[in-house]
């Protein structure tokens, strides 16, 4: 975090980031993911992406594989994603932010 201005306007500047970047997968269980979506003019207003490791496929695009709570500023990976990414050896994921650094966060999965 960064800290600018000076007296009275001190506005905090943070880019997105996730705390937790590793997470154990379970057969037939859901992952959720909270997110930061920062502050100030580094901000994001939202996951745009949730990338296969290549950056093939947006799984955000499906939501029997991923979805973003706004609200609740998480992303959840479905039982059905978890279970494709054991079966298929998937090792991480990429989540994606909409700021204007599109910061990308590599989400590590474990068996």
């Amino acid at each position: 975090t960064v800290i600018t201005g000076t007296g009275a306007m001190i506005k905090a500047e943070a880019a997105p980031s996730i705390a937790t970047t590793t997470y154990p997968m379970t057969a037939d269980t859901a992952i959720e993911i909270p997110v930061d979506l920062g502050a100030g003019d580094l901000a994001a207003e939202k996951v745009s992406h949730v990338m296969d490791p290549t950056g093939a496929f947006d799984y955000l695009s499906d939501a029997q594989y991923a979805t973003y709570d706004a609200d609740n500023k998480k992303v959840t990976l479905t039982a059905a994603m978890v279970n494709a990414c054991i079966s298929g050896n998937v090792p991480s994921i990429k989540i994606v932010f909409n700021d204007s650094a599109s910061t990308e966060i590599s989400v590590t999965l474990t068996k």
